[in-house]
């Protein structure tokens, strides 16, 4: 009976695993108690792992949690090798999420825990089991939690399935669904068509194709649903199936393309495969139904296409046939109905959500950016430009058109007369290969046009009879030609190089053909003619041989490359590399052939480093690994070649390898067979004294890092510990050496205990792995000793803090105290990562350390990293943004202070959620702006970044004013806020040639004061616009003002819509929003009306030509605030009837007309109607149809 400590025999590994084994079993049979054994020292890891898998037999719960807890990683996986601990009824208590997170996890490493994960995952059966680790991690870590749905009951996971993204359904994923439930993959299809409804991005960022290529699988698991999928989920970008799968449904599933054939044949099948399924008289009924089917598009189908479909014909059949499909039409009438459901993409609809969302000028400074990453990228685009160019025929394609549906014999009578005629040599040339490919490589052509050839032609200047060669070897299968063609070939080719002597112009193709004849025919190949070959060296596979053809290459032709290999030892390398290449091409086994291997290992002996390629290949091929066992050892120095030289063969270890593998220029780190032989071969010291001798030798010639990690692992042996390794560091690489040891303490068994190290005698590196690394009830024990250290503080904050309440605060801290603008930093870094799952005692903490932070005079990267908002979750942005924002405030004119470009990313996110901040807060930023910031002197410097940061702030202001629910306040707002701003922007305007910038900012003032969500609050009072627009009246003459005051009008009169709408209609409206598209088009249809109304004060109130300057501020105003939110095709045709719901006004009415024809673009069953009304005013006002044409889409009005 076996008793620590253990002593493994064995010459290799698997015989020690063997014992290890057999000792375990027997104390297990002989019921040896276990408490004894525990209780005994471990004198080496065998002894631990005696322990463990004896715990396991006797089902220790108590002691494989103990070693699931501990700190070496390969102690854990062993432990985790009791699969009873998690499908044992008796144990469930255990394996629970809560019980893990609560008292397994604290006390594990972090990668123990990962690794314990996975292992759970793998393993776990229970339905029940893991729907209850689905939900306890589904809002915890979803992406964790998406792992165990598909091992859920069926009818849980699909009702799961239409609650989650459709973007976090991967194609794998959802594979892995169906392999449970065939079904999950139909639910998820039809929500992705339906999604392709609803949201336009949706159609260009999910490609139903990679779906339902994972779902091949169903095909032989549930044909039915395949089959539903394919016929009835339509994706562009679909394509044919392959040649496999298109012969398993023509054997298993016939019927399916007998009830479809256009279908299937059109978009599904691939036409080479399925051609070999169907006779004659089925090919010609397929391409006539397909020739007819109007209904499966109009470009479709083509001679290109039935092509693979004509092959399969009859040859004499063929050519009647395709001059009455391709040529004649005569197919019969064409079929526009279906006869059966086709899929087709689903048509867009448009959303009604967000319609209350407003545009800004980051919209259009998005789609600006969009174009000029296009004209960017339009030099790259040059090649695909060519590639869409039409490409004009040449002769020989005009006459392949010409013959395309001739017979061989009316083909050869018309061009043997014509020839003689043509002085061109091309031409004659073009007119030969014409005449090669109609033979079709039947006999009785060849033999006639060979006679012609040599009768005719033998003369020809040498290109040509080489090309005629080669067309006849790739079209005609030459190599099978009886005796008598055979003699008439050869002559045609004299002086190509097809006798094996040199030539001026080498007939590749020719001389392969006659290496086949010979082989074919007599089995062997005169020795000039096979060394002519092995210059022009092919695999033949290129070439369409028989089955037969085939079995004889394969029989002949590696007999005669091993005869040049003995011949010849100095071409042996390049013709066995040759062979391999002809083994490989045709798929033939090499196995077959022990003469290569025989070959390969006494050219090896010959020249080790030219053969090491050829060894290479013979192993990747799994080809004489074990002949060759000592010779790929040798060649091939790798972690896997020494592991298996330790479970077969450990003779060859003992030898100088291990010491050149470290004297490489990059030492390799052969790491599974040194943990192995570390664990298993501890008591074998004569190897493992060699290795370490070796590593010493070479730590004092020629230092590496790379050598630490091979250092480390030695160091498990024992017998002559590495580490901690005494280095005289005195130069740049043993300095190197040593911090790289260091950092790999965690690899040493048994390990150094970490709570007793002292920081200042170790590298950052190797803190911080232990600190990634440890037990979160470890860190919690040192927690005070690591963040009272300068250099720890920051890592504890970098690594552990992200979703553990309470640390972060307790860590930032303790770290700003000695480095407070890197911890800041690092505090940034935490923010982002923990996600939705933040504390509000953490942005507390955050906001206190950043008030303390100086600032001033920092690197412009500071500022920009701080600025990055698109990473920062919702929940907590706005306050993030508002910290950073009063921090920076006071700095955006200092001289080194962080650019324009940071405030007003920060106040975009300011102006995004501006119903959200406090009023207060707003107005105090807002006057310190005016004041500090905001003058003329500044707006007169042409700086970009500068007026980018005054509109962002134009912006706030016109939504601050409106924010303001009583006309006393607002009107105090205006007078405060509103005045001074635009007293200095309008001032600007003043001053030659600085005007344009000024101007803009205006334009995006105007613009931000359309709020629809505003406009829809009962409360809201529209008094401020009227006072806005007052102002302009009075600040700049109306000739001058009329477009701004247009769209300030505009504005105005859709908000009072709005509101009257809410008050007279409020069932179309929840909320702040429009209930739905009905919603928009009664609002639309009111916004109309009033707009005719304005337009006929206006005309009376002015003159009559204020119609064309009025309509012109429309159109853009209905482009640039309305459509941008607001799907066109539910607003404008409202719009326009309520224009012209009066026809009595005339002015409104040809507004109407020019709206229709320069902003709707629609013509579906929704505008007939609207249609036949403009058509009808046209008829009815003599001044419309004066100015406008109503036959032509050029618009006009005036």
């Amino acid at each position: 009976m076996a008793i620590i400590p253990i002593n493994l025999k064995g010459d290799n590994l698997g015989k020690r695993h063997k014992h290890l084994n057999c000792l375990v079993n027997e104390a297990f049979v002989n019921n040896v108690p276990f408490e004894i054994i525990k209780n005994l020292k471990e004198e080496s890891p065998v002894d631990k792992l005696f322990k463990i898998d004896l715990a396991s037999k006797y089902q220790n719960v108590d002691y494989i949690l103990e070693i699931i807890k501990d700190n070496d990683l390969f102690y854990v996986s062993r432990a985790l090798k009791s699969y009873w601990l998690i499908n044992d009824p008796r144990y469930s208590n255990i394996i629970t999420p809560l019980y893990l997170e609560n008292e397994v996890f604290p006390e594990m490493l972090t990668t123990s825990i990962n690794k314990m994960k996975h292992w759970i995952l793998l393993n776990i059966k229970d339905t029940n089991k893991c729907k209850e680790f689905y939900e306890f991690y589904k809002k915890k870590d979803e992406k964790f939690a998406m792992k165990f749905l598909p091992k859920c009951s069926p009818d849980f996971f699909l009702h799961e399935l239409e609650t989650i993204p459709i973007r976090k359904i991967t194609p794998h994923f959802l594979k892995l669904l169906c392999e449970h439930c065939p079904k999950a993959a139909i639910v998820h299809l039809k929500r992705v068509v339906e999604e392709m409804k609803n949201t336009k991005c949706i159609r260009e960022s999910i490609n139903t194709n990679k779906y339902i290529n994972c779902l091949q699988f169903l095909l032989k698991t549930d044909a039915d649903t395949y089959f539903y999928i394919i016929e009835n989920i339509y994706d562009r970008e679909f394509k044919r199936l392959n040649k496999v799968t298109t012969k398993y449904i023509m054997e298993k599933h016939r019927n399916r393309f007998d009830s479809k054939p256009e279908l299937y044949t059109a978009y599904l099948l691939n036409t080479t495969a399925l051609a070999k399924f169907l006779n004659n008289n089925e090919i010609k009924e397929l391409v006539i139904k397909c020739a007819r089917a109007e209904y499966l598009g109009y470009s479709w189908f083509s001679y290109k296409f039935a092509e693979p479909l004509l092959k399969c014909m009859e040859p004499t059949e063929k050519s009647a046939f395709c001059k009455k499909i391709f040529h004649e039409k005569s197919f019969g009438e064409k079929i526009t109905e279906p006869p059966y459901y086709i899929p087709s993409m689903p048509e867009f609809i448009d959303p009604i959500e967000d319609l209350n969302s407003e545009v800004s000028d980051r919209d259009y400074d998005q789609y600006m950016d969009v174009m000029m990453c296009d004209m960017r990228c339009m030099k790259r685009s040059e090649c695909y430009m060519q590639s869409l160019m039409h490409k004009l025929p040449t002769l020989l394609d005009k006459l392949f058109d010409l013959y395309r549906f001739s017979y061989f014999d009316e083909t050869f009578t018309e061009l043997t007369k014509c020839i003689p005629k043509e002085s061109v040599l091309e031409n004659r040339q073009h007119m030969l290969l014409v005449l090669v490919s109609k033979t079709g490589g039947r006999k009785e052509h060849l033999e006639k046009l060979l006679n012609l050839l040599v009768t005719k032609h033998s003369n020809e200047p040498v290109s040509l009879r080489a090309t005629i060669v080669r067309s006849l070897a790739k079209r005609a299968c030459i190599w099978r030609l009886i005796d008598d063609n055979w003699d008439l070939l050869l002559k045609f080719g004299h002086d190509l190089g097809l006798d094996g002597s040199p030539a001026a112009i080498i007939c590749r193709e020719g001389l392969h053909a006659v290496v086949l004849h010979h082989i074919l025919q007599t089995g062997s190949c005169p020795l000039p003619i096979f060394s002519a070959f092995l210059k022009e060296f092919s695999t033949l596979n290129e070439y369409p041989l028989k089955k037969t053809e085939k079995e004889l290459l394969l029989k002949y032709f590696p007999k005669l490359m091993l005869n040049i290999v003995k011949n010849e030892p100095d071409k042996a390398i390049e013709c066995l590399n040759q062979t391999l290449d002809f083994f490989a091409a045709f798929r033939f086994p090499i196995e077959e052939f022990s003469e290569i291997v025989s070959s390969v290992a006494s050219t090896y002996r010959r020249d080790p480093i030219g053969t090491r390629p050829l060894l290479k290949r013979l192993y990747e091929a799994r080809v004489a690994r074990k002949k060759l066992f000592k010779e790929n050892f040798e060649v091939n120095q790798s972690d896997e070649s020494y592991l298996n030289a330790l479970r077969h063969d450990m003779q060859i270890l003992f030898g100088d390898h291990f010491e050149k593998l470290l004297t490489v220029k990059t030492p390799l780190c052969p790491e599974r067979f040194l943990r192995k032989l570390t664990i298993y071969f501890y008591n074998e010291n004569h190897i493992i004294d060699n290795y370490q001798m070796s590593l010493m030798h070479v730590f004092t010639i020629k230092p590496h890092v790379k050598l630490a990690r091979i250092a480390a692992l030695l160091g498990n042996a024992g017998t002559k510990p590495i580490w901690p390794i005494t280095i005289d560091v005195t130069t740049k690489r043993q300095k190197e050496l040593s911090d790289a040891l260091s950092r790999l303490s965690h690899l040493i068994r048994p390990q150094i205990s970490m709570e007793n190290w002292k920081a200042k005698e170790h590298n950052m590196v190797t803190m911080a792995n232990w600190i990634h690394t440890c037990s979160e009830k470890s860190l919690r024990k040192n927690i005070d000793k690591l963040i009272s250290e300068p250099r720890l503080a920051r890592l504890v904050l970098a690594l552990r803090t992200p979703g553990w309440p309470g640390l972060f605060a307790q860590t930032m801290l303790a770290a700003s105290k000695y480095q407070p603008t890197k911890s800041l930093f690092v505090a940034v870094r935490v923010l982002r990562q923990q996600g939705e799952h933040f504390h509000k005692q953490d942005l507390e903490t955050f906001k206190y350390v950043i008030m303390k932070c100086n600032l001033k005079n920092k690197k412009q990267s500071l500022y920009r990293n701080l600025a990055k908002l698109n990473v920062i979750p919702k929940s907590y942005k706005l306050d993030y943004c508002l910290i950073i924002y009063e921090v920076l405030e006071t700095q955006f004119s200092a001289e080194n202070g962080p650019s324009y470009d940071t405030a007003v990313v920060l106040l975009n996110c300011i102006y995004d959620n501006i119903d959200q901040v406090n009023v207060d807060y707003i107005q105090k930023i807002l006057r310190y702006f005016l004041e500090n910031y905001y003058t003329v002197d500044k707006l007169e410097i042409d700086n970009d970044e500068f007026i980018s940061y005054a509109s962002i702030f134009g912006q706030i202001i016109a939504r601050f004013l409106l924010l303001n629910e009583t006309e006393e306040q607002q009107r105090n707002s205006f007078k405060d806020i509103g005045v001074p701003f635009l007293e200095k922007t309008l001032e600007t305007l003043k001053i030659p040639n600085k005007g344009t910038k000024a101007i803009s900012i205006v334009n995006s003032f105007i613009k931000s004061l359309k709020y629809t969500k505003l406009f829809l609050n009962p409360k809201c009072s529209l008094s401020v616009l009227n006072l806005i627009e007052e102002y302009f009246k009075e600040s700049i003459p109306i000739e001058k003002s009329f477009n701004i005051i247009c769209q300030l009008r505009f504005t105005i009169l859709y908000g009072e819509t709005l509101q009257k709408c809410l008050n007279q209609e409020p069932v179309h409206f929840q909320g702040q929003t429009f209930k739905n598209i009905e919603s928009v088009k009664y609002t639309a249809f009111s916004f109309g009306k009033v707009i005719a109304k304005d337009i006929e004060d206006l005309v009376v109130q002015y003159f009559q030509s204020v119609r064309n300057m009025y309509s012109i501020n429309l159109i853009d105003y209905l482009r640039e605030q309305i459509l941008w939110c607001i799907p066109k095709s539910a607003f404008i045709p409202s719009f326009i009837e309520g224009l012209i719901d009066d026809v009595t006004k005339t002015n409104a009415t040809i507004i109407g007309v020019y709206v229709y024809h320069n902003v709707l673009h629609l013509d579906n069953k929704d505008t007939e109607k609207l249609k036949e009304q403009i058509i009808n005013i046209g008829n009815l006002y003599n001044e419309i149809k004066y100015f406008y044409n109503f036959n032509s889409k050029v618009i006009r009005c005036y």
